[in-house]
Formats: C-alpha cells, sequence, structure tokens
C-alpha cells in the first residue's frame, strides 16, 4: 500500500491528521512563492510610504516658504543701484527686500515684479520747492506706513524702463532720506531689466498689498523686531534750503554741483555732471561711466556737496549716485532746482521780493523787453543817479540837439538863406 505525504502549506490549513487510514504524524510544510500581483502590491505600498515620509519631512520647509514671501530683515547690503539679476537673486534666496512699484495703479496691475507693493509717485506730488511744508511731510510719513518701509529692511524700487522712469524711482528714495530711510536702492532697467533677467512677474488686480498668500502689508510676518515710527526732523540732513543755496553760491562752501541739461544755463562756479548722457534709452545706467564723470568733476574730495538738477527727479539721480555711489560724505538736494535758484537769484539781484521780481522779469523777456524804471527811486536801483532830466537832455539822448531855427533848417537842407531884394 502506497503511504500518501500531505503537503501543508503555511499560509493554509493543515491536512486532516488521517488520509487512507494512516496517521500522518510528521507533516512537511513548504512555503509558497508569492505570485506577480502580490509583488506590485506590496512594491505599491512601500511607494506609498516612502512618498508619505519624504511629505512630512519638507511640509516645515513649505509652510516656511510661504510665510517668507514678505520683507526680511538683515543681509548684506544691496547696490545703490541694483541689476534685475541681483533682486531676482534676493527674492529667491533671502532675505527678501522689499519691492516697492512707484508707477500708476494701472499700469501695476497690468504687470509687475511678484510680491511686489503698489505706491505711486504721483501720490507724493508736488514736491516743495524750497523747504518742507506740512502737507509734503504727512504725505511722506504716510507713504513709509502704508508701504510698510523699515529702517532694516532693504527697499528697491521699481519704474518704468525709461531714463524718466530711473530719475522718478531717485526722487523716492530722496524722499524717503528725508525720514531717515536710507537703505532705499533703485532697479536699474525697471520693471524691463527685472523681466529680462528672467525675474517672476504677477498680472490683473491686486487681492492685497501684496501677491500670494502672505501677509498683507504693514510688517506683518517679517523678520526681526518692529519697526521704528519714522519721522521727519525740522532740518533733514538730504534736503538744501535756498538760504544755504545762497551762503554756497557767495562763499564758495559747500561746494556745488550742477546736474541740470540745459548748457546755457549752467550754474556759475558749479562742478558740472550730465547724468542724461549716461542712462540708456531702456532705463539703465552706466555706473562706472557715472562714478567716473562724478570722480572727474571734483566730487571725490569734496565732504559736503549741494545738487542742483532741472527739477526734483533728475536732481534725486545726482544725489542717489553722489551719495551712495561716490559716497561723498553729505550731499543736499535743492528740490527747487535751477530754475527755482534763477527765480530767486534775479528777485534779490532786482532788490525787491523773489517772487513779484522774477514774474516780472519773466514776463518781460517773454516780451523781449527790459524793465525800465519809471521813478526816482526805481532809476537809483538801477544805478542812475542824475535827476529828472530835461526836454533838452531828453532831446541830447536821442541823438539830436535841440529845435534849430528856419536857417539852420535850410542850411541842413543845403540851401542858403533867400537873398533879401537889395542883395
Amino acid at each position: 500500500m502506497v503511504r500518501h505525504r500531505p503537503v501543508v502549506a503555511a499560509a493554509g490549513p493543515f491536512t486532516p491528521p488521517h488520509v487512507g487510514g494512516l496517521l500522518v504524524t510528521r507533516p512537511r510544510v513548504v512555503p509558497l512563492r508569492m505570485t506577480r500581483p502580490r509583488i506590485v502590491r506590496a512594491r505599491i505600498d512601500r511607494l506609498r510610504v516612502a512618498v508619505l515620509l519624504v511629505t512630512l519631512a519638507l511640509a516645515p520647509a513649505c509652510s516656511r516658504r510661504a510665510d517668507d514671501r514678505g520683507p526680511q530683515a538683515g543681509g548684506p547690503p544691496l547696490p545703490t543701484v541694483v541689476s534685475g539679476a541681483e533682486v531676482k537673486t534676493r527674492l529667491a534666496e533671502g532675505p527678501r527686500p522689499l519691492v516697492i512699484d512707484t508707477r500708476s495703479r494701472g499700469r501695476y496691475d497690468e504687470e509687475r515684479v511678484a510680491g511686489s507693493v503698489s505706491v505711486p509717485l504721483d501720490d507724493l506730488l508736488p514736491f516743495p520747492e524750497d523747504g518742507l511744508d506740512e502737507a509734503f511731510r504727512q504725505r511722506v510719513l504716510e507713504t513709509v506706513r502704508a508701504a510698510g518701509v523699515r529702517d532694516d529692511t532693504e527697499t528697491v524700487v521699481v519704474e518704468h524702463a525709461s531714463p524718466e522712469g530711473l530719475a522718478r524711482a531717485a526722487s523716492f528714495c530722496w524722499a524717503l532720506s528725508l525720514a531717515g530711510l536710507d537703505r532705499c536702492r533703485v532697479l536699474n532697467g525697471g520693471l524691463g531689466g527685472f523681466k529680462a533677467a528672467a525675474g517672476e512677474t504677477a498680472r490683473g488686480p491686486r487681492d492685497g498689498a501684496r501677491d500670494g498668500d502672505d501677509d498683507d502689508g504693514g510688517g506683518d510676518g517679517r523678520d526681526g523686531g518692529a519697526g521704528v515710527e519714522p519721522r521727519i526732523p525740522a532740518r533733514p540732513t538730504s534736503l538744501a534750503t535756498l538760504e544755504q543755496l545762497r551762503i554756497a553760491t557767495a562763499n564758495g562752501d559747500p561746494a556745488l554741483l550742477d546736474a541740470g541739461t540745459v548748457e546755457a544755463g549752467a550754474l556759475a562756479g558749479a562742478a558740472r555732471l550730465r547724468l542724461a548722457r549716461l542712462v540708456g534709452g531702456n532705463g539703465v545706467v552706466d555706473l562706472a561711466a557715472a562714478r567716473q564723470a562724478a570722480l572727474e568733476a571734483g566730487l571725490g574730495a569734496e565732504t559736503e556737496v549741494i545738487v542742483l538738477g532741472d527739477g526734483p527727479q533728475d536732481g534725486a539721480l545726482a544725489w542717489l549716485i553722489v551719495a551712495r555711489h561716490v559716497k561723498v560724505p553729505l550731499v543736499r538736494l535743492f528740490p527747487g532746482g535751477l530754475a527755482r535758484w534763477r527765480r530767486a537769484a534775479a528777485g534779490s539781484g532786482a532788490g525787491g521780493s523773489p517772487a513779484a521780481e522774477s514774474a516780472e522779469t519773466e514776463s518781460a523777456e517773454r516780451a523781449g523787453h527790459s524793465l525800465a524804471p519809471t521813478t526816482g527811486a526805481d532809476a537809483e536801483r538801477a544805478g542812475q543817479h542824475s535827476p529828472a532830466p530835461t526836454a533838452g537832455s531828453d532831446a541830447e539822448r536821442a541823438g539830436h540837439s535841440p529845435a534849430p531855427t528856419a536857417g539852420t533848417d535850410a542850411e541842413r537842407a543845403g540851401h542858403s538863406p533867400a537873398p533879401t531884394p537889395g542883395r
């Protein structure tokens, strides 16, 4: 009789103890081989576990990245005129600067640097001509608070990709300097320079102060301590008044810098810096050439300089280059520019008030006439000290002698007097 030895599987039930009337006392256990479907399912399970572990490990880092989209304090200072590639790197790697777009709201909504804040420069205008009025002070302070500018955070100003846009951005930095905020930088080439460096941009109306799911301004979500409440002192170091300018022109100290574009209206005794020649049509300034031009103008040896441009914006660009790039210790901007100074100089030279006298001078020049004095006091101020002339002296000034007699009239006509009948 043949004895049957049952095979007992590890995963299945045991065979009955009696097979064919014989007792099986020691069954042999043979492990089953895994089939292909089971192998596939096991690999999928291991992959799911790996994905879950990686997700748990990266979740804190992803959360920190979302929270850190706002500006961050600290880090090495950016250049005064910063390139689009440098801004792109800092936005990606940190510490992130505060990016302020000073174009109009409409242009900001069309396209902007991702995460930037809209603060139109037009909200600050007009700039003062001489001194700071209370209205302009309040506009500057409100702008600083609304944008969340802090003294421990780098600020980058974005404008149009044009020479005018570069000057507008510089004038915004000058306005911030009045409140002691000196970490303001200008994006070289404006938004176009940032796009040329493949920087991330955003489009469409903004949901809040910044793009993304980050904080909505005012300093929330930033690293570092709380910002200091901004204030503007009575005499900001970056502002030159008309009185300071008069002293400088009379004494030759401090040095004067004429940054205007009009060659015929140069300021006497002032160094000249024509930055308009160094700025391309795309709003990119050649910093090396600008520094060299400033040094050739003798500004490197100065400790204090007063800058005048055609207006506040082009003057502010020269102020930014000389103060932050050439690093002259004290640079002041006269925001009224060369036009305001000429009006004041013409008014003081005539001995009257600058406003009234300059208005008369300008109207007379437009008409092509000089201002003739009408009274004895006016004549004395004009340098004429003789008393009112007689009719004869009037004729002499006109180049004529007193009215001649009939005979002399005839002689001038080339005829002798008519003879008498006896002759």
